[in-house]
């Protein structure tokens, strides 16, 4: 299937992001959760498409 690329890296970015956020909620560090909060919200909107293809 076309889309599997798509959610492999999509599952990997998200495992990455949440790991960077959750570091970031560790430390005590609001950029970093922010950051990683946003990126996975961007993740999400990406994959979105995708998603509702499949």
């Amino acid at each position: 299937a076309p889309e599997q690329p798509v959610m492999e890296f999509v599952t990997g970015s998200l495992q990455g992001v949440t790991a960077f956020r959750d570091a970031g909620a560790t430390a005590g560090n609001p950029l970093m959760e922010g950051l990683g909060a946003l990126g996975l919200t961007s993740i999400a909107l990406l994959a979105l498409p995708f998603l509702q293809a499949g």
